[in-house]
């Protein structure tokens, strides 16, 4: 069994558009989520071409990587292996425009079964920090990320607070849309939902969020 999981969110530069891309390839069978724009897709397969070119086309759209930044590796085990680029940039082509963005990329590679539950958070701060909420069955993790490294720590996730306690920090959620819930044809309902961090009533970093949803 093999769980091979690409996926992009970023905006606009200068303004709240925010798009994700996401790449999917569960027990041998590939399919694509782009939305942007209020426009959602999905197709039966995996993008044409590999991340590490640069460049990841899909039915609707196309993605061009300009500048790679650092990897942060968060798993580096045989049977799982995930880590992100936090700051990248790059464009976006959809429907004949070229729109300039400011992005993220998360891959994570699974040989056992995933999580059944899970709820994550990637959001760019100011100065050029990142932070990255991954919290699951278990092997949860906090970290706030920077040129030099990255900083753990324990922490308590709610719908509208983050509380990173080795780190002193409390940062109050504020969603920018409304979440939307996917219904993929493989695993569980999840959902994704644009959003600001705020710390001490200032808004500090925009990210996104994503959570699994049981079937009702």
């Amino acid at each position: 069994m093999s769980h091979n999981w690409i996926y992009f969110w970023g905006k606009v530069e200068r303004k709240e558009d925010f798009f994700h891309l996401a790449s999917f390839k569960n027990e041998g069978r590939n399919y694509i989520h782009f939305a942007f724009k209020g426009q959602f897709y999905e197709e039966e397969k995996g993008m044409t071409c590999l991340w590490q070119r640069s460049s990841f086309s899909t039915s609707n759209a196309r993605l061009k990587v300009l500048i790679r930044g650092e990897k942060v590796i968060h798993f580096p085990y045989f049977d799982y292996y995930y880590y992100s680029f936090p700051f990248l940039k790059g464009y976006l082509y959809y429907q004949d425009k070229k729109y300039p963005i400011d992005f993220w990329l998360d891959h994570e590679i699974i040989s056992t079964y995933p999580p059944k539950n899970w709820e994550w958070l990637g959001v760019k701060l100011k100065d050029e920090k990142a932070l990255i909420v991954y919290s699951r069955e278990k092997d949860s993790f906090a970290k706030i990320i920077h040129k030099s490294g990255a900083e753990g720590s324990k922490f308590d996730l709610s719908p509208n607070r983050l509380v990173m306690e080795d780190l002193g920090l409390e940062f109050e959620i504020q969603p920018v849309q409304p979440e939307n819930i996917f219904h993929p044809t493989q695993g569980r309902p999840y959902s994704e939902q644009p959003i600001h961090l705020l710390y001490k009533g200032e808004m500090v970093g925009y990210g996104m969020r994503e959570r699994t949803h049981l079937e009702e």
